[in-house]
């Protein structure tokens, strides 16, 4: 039996506590979408919310889900898509389809206005790069022991 690959996603949401047929991304990612979100006024949710995930350790072609519509596919895999975002980091992005071999137990969520306010703190101007502002959500949630 192939062990099952353990990793945390983070999603911006109302509080969903499912990934079914949903797009999540690691720390960098959820903060880089957020960003283009909040620069083009496309914000949908109010919080980052954490799950932590069980996979097989192939990944599949990343796809984009709107609105949790599933899509058809002959091979469903958990997506898996690497960017580039700013020197030396990368932003991870993982897509959740239904059929495949996953599973997520979600952990909590935070608050924006809270990233926002913690954000604010370090940095009065809000001038914070994504890198700094990966340091204060991270701070953020263990806070909230997340």
């Amino acid at each position: 039996m192939t062990p099952k690959l353990q990793h945390t996603v983070y999603r911006i949401n109302s509080g969903e506590k499912v990934l079914t047929n949903t797009n999540a991304a690691n720390k960098l990612g959820v903060l880089y979408m957020l960003d283009r979100a909040t620069k083009h006024d496309k914000l949908i949710g109010d919080q980052i919310s954490v799950f932590e995930v069980s996979q097989s350790p192939e990944f599949g072609k990343y796809q984009t889900f709107r609105q949790g519509r599933p899509r058809p596919t002959d091979n469903p895999m958990v997506g898996m898509k690497v960017e580039k975002v700013i020197k030396g980091e990368e932003a991870t992005y993982y897509s959740f389809p239904q059929d495949a071999d996953w599973k997520a137990m979600y952990k909590g969520s935070v608050l924006l206005q809270d990233f926002y306010d913690a954000c604010n703190e370090e940095d009065p101007l809000n001038d914070l790069h994504l890198d700094e502002q990966v340091e204060v959500l991270t701070e953020l949630l263990e806070r909230n022991n997340l």
